[in-house]
């Protein structure tokens, strides 16, 4: 269950406030096929909108840990060694909300996207301790796309509208660019292997290049189809992709053919139509074994409600993708992922988890549920009550150091450091921040050693100062 650990706080006019960390537990939703995880766009209903949690957005599976986020910039980490007994490990407020997300190959490292405005590299070597090791402005980015392991490099591709920036991550605050490479359209998709990089544009279609050169790519291949998204299999040795399309009344999920990677071909469709001036959305996609996708669905008409299903279409012959199972949901699922694992199949509606077993991906068989109205409450009991600098860490420190305070509401907010002399020497974050705990990152690495102070400002009325020495 979760806790709320208070931390008395006394700061260097005497002045004593109390502040809070919150640990919320959070169900969430997921399929082990293997495992896939699926996230409805309400998981707690309208009862906790006021809260500010936001509605589950993207997912990751890392060993026996699932890492969430929901659109208020939550991530938590639920551990799932056991599928069908889900346990909470941590909750950590990020500065905004993701829009992408990835774990670092070879590395206990994710990194969230910051809604157009910079990286947050998580430490998750502990997924029962989250740590915000490193928060990086340099970069404003869409979307993210690794090097696979199979290329031996630490590359990583940072796209915002057309602009793709390549970069070499070797630590959680070393971020070195490579090179800058501006594409012909707005990219909406991207993904790598070796040194071919996937790029999707929508009515542009999608691009190969390769990225052997990153300061000079050159373009292997184009489809020249609608394609919003794409995914790669995890089989470096299979000769296609698959793609999803969503736009006015139909939607589609295809496999590309690369065995031409010059002229990469549409193999076959499975669509999805919605009546006239209607929106049908293929949400995500997730595949295993050069055979299976899962994919959830949106149809949104023009005077009716939404209505919402997931597919598992059996795509072994590239020609003819058929769907063999789906299930309508009461509530949207925006995104899915894989883990070679148990077999199971967790679906999270507003008031329970539905746990499948998937062994025979055509017939899911639901063998137990996880009601989630028994966390709602501690959840609602562990909101932040107080503005305050939980720790700064290390203190003395070099070069860098950890800051984190907490929020007791939604609010604007400025972390400034200033010399002995009162001279600002570093800004650690200026806007709008959600309730709850924040980390924030200090590199002194280009400055002297001596006494720093570091002030927080909330609302531009409430202030709170902590002093912190670097040696060096």
């Amino acid at each position: 269950m979760g806790t709320v650990i208070y931390i008395l706080d006394v700061d260097r006019w005497g002045d004593t406030m109390h502040c809070c960390r919150c640990k919320g537990v959070i169900p969430f939703v997921l399929l082990l096929p293997l495992f896939v995880v699926f996230l409805p766009a309400n998981l707690f209903g309208d009862e906790l909108d006021s809260l500010e949690y936001g509605e589950f957005e993207h997912v990751l599976v890392h060993e026996s840990s699932v890492f969430l986020t929901t659109g208020k910039g939550l991530l938590v980490a639920l551990d799932v060694t056991d599928p069908t007994t889900p346990l909470l490990q941590d909750t950590l407020w990020l500065p905004k909300s993701p829009t992408d997300m990835m774990i670092v190959h070879g590395t206990d490292f994710l990194i969230t996207v910051e809604d157009d405005s910079g990286l947050c590299v998580i430490d998750i070597s502990e997924p029962s301790d989250l740590i915000l090791a490193y928060i990086n402005r340099d970069y404003p980015v869409d979307l993210l796309a690794q090097e696979t392991p199979a290329s031996e490099t630490s590359r990583l591709y940072l796209s915002e509208g057309a602009n793709i920036q390549v970069v070499d991550f070797q630590g959680p605050d070393t971020f070195s660019e490579i090179a800058t490479y501006t594409h012909d359209g707005i990219i909406k998709g991207m993904e790598a292997r070796e040194y071919s990089l996937y790029v999707s544009c929508r009515m542009d279609g999608l691009t190969i290049l390769d990225m052997w050169n990153s300061a000079s790519p050159l373009t292997i291949g184009h489809y020249n189809g609608w394609v919003n998204d794409l995914s790669l299999p995890p089989d470096p040795e299979a000769t296609y992709l698959l793609t999803l399309r969503s736009q006015s009344e139909v939607g589609e999920f295809g496999i590309l053919d690369l065995s031409t990677p010059s002229a990469p071909t549409m193999a076959g469709t499975f669509q999805q139509e919605g009546g006239y001036g209607s929106t049908v959305t293929f949400h995500a996609v997730a595949q295993w074994d050069n055979e299976y996708a899962i994919i959830p669905i949106t149809w949104e008409p023009e005077q009716e409600d939404n209505t919402y299903a997931l597919y598992i279409v059996d795509f072994l012959d590239h020609t003819i993708p058929w769907p063999i199972w789906h299930q309508d949901m009461e509530t949207q699922a925006r995104d899915v992922a894989l883990s070679q694992y148990n077999g199971y199949l967790l679906v999270a509606t507003v008031n329970e988890c539905l746990i499948y077993d998937v062994a025979v991906p055509a017939s899911p068989v639901l063998v137990s549920t996880y009601p989630t109205h028994d966390t709602v409450e501690e959840t609602r009991s562990d909101q932040p009550q107080s503005f305050c600098i939980n720790s700064v860490y290390p203190n003395p420190f070099n070069p860098g150091a950890s800051v984190t305070l907490t929020l007791p509401q939604k609010a604007d907010l400025q972390v400034i450091i200033y010399d002995i002399m009162g001279r600002e020497v570093a800004k650690l974050a200026h806007g709008e921040y959600i309730s709850g705990q924040h980390t924030f990152r200090f590199n002194a690495a280009n400055l002297a050693s001596g006494v720093y102070f570091i002030q927080a400002t909330m609302n531009s009325r409430h202030s709170l100062t902590r002093k912190v020495t670097l040696i060096k």
